[in-house]
C-alpha cells in the first residue's frame, strides 16, 4: 500500500445485546426491593455498569454493604452513582 495518506476503515454493526453482570450481594438486595430492581433493569448498559463499578470498588464487606443500601435508596429517586 503506497503512503498516500489514505487510510482504509471498516465499520461493522455491533448489534449484540450488552448485559451487565450484577454482583451477588447487589442482586440479593435488589431481589428484596422490587422497585429498585425494576429501575436498575430499565437503565442503559452504561448506567448499570456505573452502579456495578461503584459498588465493586469496595472490597470490604463493611464498606460495601452500606454502599449497596445507598444504591437501593438512590435508584427510586433517579439519582446516579458517584
Amino acid at each position: 500500500m503506497p503512503d498516500d495518506g489514505m487510510v482504509e476503515v471498516v465499520i461493522q454493526v455491533d448489534d449484540e445485546e450488552r448485559k451487565v453482570s450484577l454482583p451477588a450481594d447487589l442482586t440479593v438486595a435488589l431481589d428484596q426491593n422490587p422497585e429498585a430492581n425494576r429501575i436498575i433493569q430499565g437503565l442503559s448498559y452504561s448506567h448499570q455498569k456505573q452502579y456495578v463499578e461503584w459498588i465493586e470498588r469496595c472490597k470490604q464487606v463493611e464498606t460495601r454493604e452500606p454502599l449497596i443500601l445507598k444504591a437501593i435508596e438512590m435508584l427510586p429517586k433517579g439519582r446516579r452513582s458517584s
